[in-house]
């Protein structure tokens, strides 16, 4: 039975170059090899804007081999959103940008119009179906069944929204779902192969959609990616045309409707069945997301300068990336230089805006949309922004190097289960307050023995300028004390200081001190030096207590740039790198997820007085 064969690879901007290479290498060559071979074939093929520029400047070679074999009538490029955005999620006037420009490329690398979109994340929501129209797109590629929904829904079909419509073609479950097992070690080699060849013998949904990432992540072996294509080729004849002409031999598509949800199965996905829901039940995720919202608005307001808008426009569609959400092969929402290339581009924008006399920027508002707002500082080399939730900060951005040193979150999922010092579906903050017994051991710290509970503090701006605050908590549920806090910027440096009031009628002894998670995108082994007292010491996965500290320093080579953090009064000093270890596209990694520190103190207050802490960070161009 003739069917018709598709093969898609969902690289993001930021992977490192070692990612690309390895799809090319050992999954998309030999696709591109067997059709090229074939006297009669047909291959639709989707790369993500990244590989497409990826190939132009390291394999031009490749890119034209695509462009003949396109010429050939041997192989159909899919089109979809240039950045990896997950369309649902992006603002409307926004989306017909990302596919238009992914379209555009298409046309001038390949010489082909392409009129199929392939549903990144396989995340569908009726709504597309505008854009899509707008965009002079035919057909959607995308799933109707996931690990949580099922569907009777496995031919072309037609589909109407609000006046508009598209043919939507759902790939064959059976073969997505297997490609999956085995990306998971469910299944070996060849239990994949005879589910394949069983289904194509049997089904009479002929799309064959095959994950390029899911295998390698699974370990194919070149002799095994040969018998694959032998397979998959050996009587693939049909163009998209052709599959529905064939189905339906020119009898009108029936008319079907698939509802928005979280569909296909290229990511690992919770019980639930939506990506809102995610964001509705992970900070972490939901504040990169609110963020990139807030820029996205705040950019939009901007109209003087007829050149500087332009530029910020151009920046726009690059923060939309939707590859962070969501963890597949590439493990990319466990791939720190993946947020990091948002940030980049996020500070770009920041950096514009804030730059302009003419153009007054928002230093109040609610970024994270959780009914307080927040409040944004910025010095000549570094912004932060302060959350009133427990007085600590969300960001800590180093203009210079384009960067984020606050962007440690620890997802939902199984992917943190073995770390316990981490709290999953969380945003870690910088100078979150820490309370603990006095006779505590800092080695075993978990972030959940942590007494000092989320408590909000009334924020005071102290300056004009945004750079002075204060924040006074005078109510804490679970023990007798008042916290006072205080931040200063200048450029290059914040002083923190906190004073604890003991407000009971007794003495108190306890630990206290503050959590700084920081983190150093991107990271290799080697790149960061780490000194305490102006001593190099080791930083990795150990949990290590340092005692009598006075300063200490990370030198990141990456982004030439140098943290220093001191206190006039010795503390412990409790420092450790978290790493997860995970299969992916290029096989067993390690990979870094951010660098906790946490200075404590030994406090011993009477009955109504108070101590005072004090904590300066710096950071320098190295």
């Amino acid at each position: 039975m003739s069917y018709i064969v598709g093969c898609y690879s969902q690289i993001p901007h930021g992977s490192p170059n070692r990612v690309y290479e390895r799809a090319l290498d050992d999954s998309l060559k030999p696709f591109l090899t067997e059709v090229y071979n074939r006297d009669k074939a047909s291959l639709q093929l989707y790369m993500t804007g990244s590989m497409i520029e990826w190939l132009d400047n390291n394999h031009k070679e490749v890119n034209m081999l695509i462009k003949n074999l396109v010429k050939l009538g041997k192989l159909e490029i899919l089109t979809g959103s240039y950045y990896q955005a997950i369309l649902p999620l992006v603002p409307p006037s926004d989306r017909v940008t990302q596919i238009e420009k992914a379209t555009t490329i298409i046309s001038k690398r390949y010489k082909m119009l392409a009129k199929t979109f392939w549903c990144y994340g396989e995340i569908w929501d009726p709504s597309l179906i505008s854009s899509l129209n707008l965009s002079k797109i035919e057909n959607v590629i995308v799933s109707c069944e996931s690990p949580n929904i099922q569907s009777d829904l496995k031919s072309p079909f037609r589909m109407q929204e609000l006046g508009k419509s598209i043919v939507i073609l759902p790939p064959n479950a059976s073969i997505s779902k297997a490609i999956m097992a085995y990306s998971l070690a469910d299944i070996n080699f060849d239990e994949l192969y005879k589910i394949i060849k069983d289904t194509n013998n049997g089904n009479k949904n002929n799309l064959a959609m095959i994950n390029l990432n899911q295998l390698l992540q699974g370990g194919i072996k070149p002799e095994e990616m040969a018998r694959l294509t032998d397979l998959l080729f050996s009587d693939s004849l049909l163009s998209l045309d052709e599959l529905i002409e064939e189905k339906y031999k020119n009898k009108p598509l029936p008319i079907n409707y698939l509802d928005k949800g979280w569909y296909g199965f290229d990511s690992l996905l919770t019980s639930d069945e939506s990506i809102q829901e995610v964001l509705s039940k992970d900070y972490g995720l939901s504040y990169l997301y609110n963020r990139l919202l807030s820029i996205n608005d705040i950019a939009r307001h901007y109209k003087k300068d007829r050149d500087i808008k332009k530029k910020i426009l151009k920046l726009i569609p690059k923060i939309h990336c939707g590859a962070p959400f969501l963890c597949d092969a590439n493990a990319s929402l466990l791939r720190g230089d993946v947020r990091a290339n948002l940030w980049k581009y996020l500070i770009k924008i920041e950096k514009t805006l804030n730059s302009l006399e003419s153009f007054s920027y928002p230093y109040v508002l609610d970024v994270d949309k959780d009914g307080l707002d927040e409040v944004m500082s910025s010095g000549k080399t570094i912004n932060t922004i302060i959350d009133p939730k427990d007085g600590s900060l969300l960001e800590l951005k180093y203009y210079p190097a384009e960067c984020n040193f606050a962007d440690a979150i620890v997802p939902k999922g199984p992917f943190f289960k073995d770390i316990d010092l981490v709290v999953p579906g969380k945003k870690l903050k910088v100078f979150k307050s820490i309370i603990l017994d006095s006779d505590y051991n800092m080695a075993e710290y978990k972030m959940k023995d942590n007494q000092d509970i989320e408590k909000n503090y009334e924020l005071e701006t102290l300056d004009k300028k945004y750079l002075e605050f204060g924040l006074i908590c005078s109510k804490c549920d679970n023990y007798p004390l008042k916290f006072s806090r205080h931040y200063k910027l200048s450029s290059n440096e914040i002083e923190f200081y906190q004073r604890i009031e003991n407000t009971s009628s007794k003495d108190m002894n306890f630990k206290a001190g503050v959590e700084i998670p920081l983190t150093f995108f991107p990271y290799y082994k080697n790149s960061l030096i780490f000194s305490i007292n102006d001593e190099l010491c080791n930083l990795d996965d150990n949990m290590s207590v340092e005692e009598g500290v006075n300063v200490f320093k990370i030198t990141d080579k990456m982004n030439k740039a140098r943290i220093t953090i001191s206190s006039p009064t010795m503390f412990s000093l409790l420092s450790k790198n978290i790493f997860l270890e995970r299969h992916t596209t290029v096989g067993k990694e390690k990979l870094y997820q951010f660098s906790f520190f946490a200075p404590t103190w030994n406090l011993s207050i009477k009955a109504g007085e108070f101590v005072d802490l004090a904590i300066k960070l710096r950071i320098e161009r190295r």
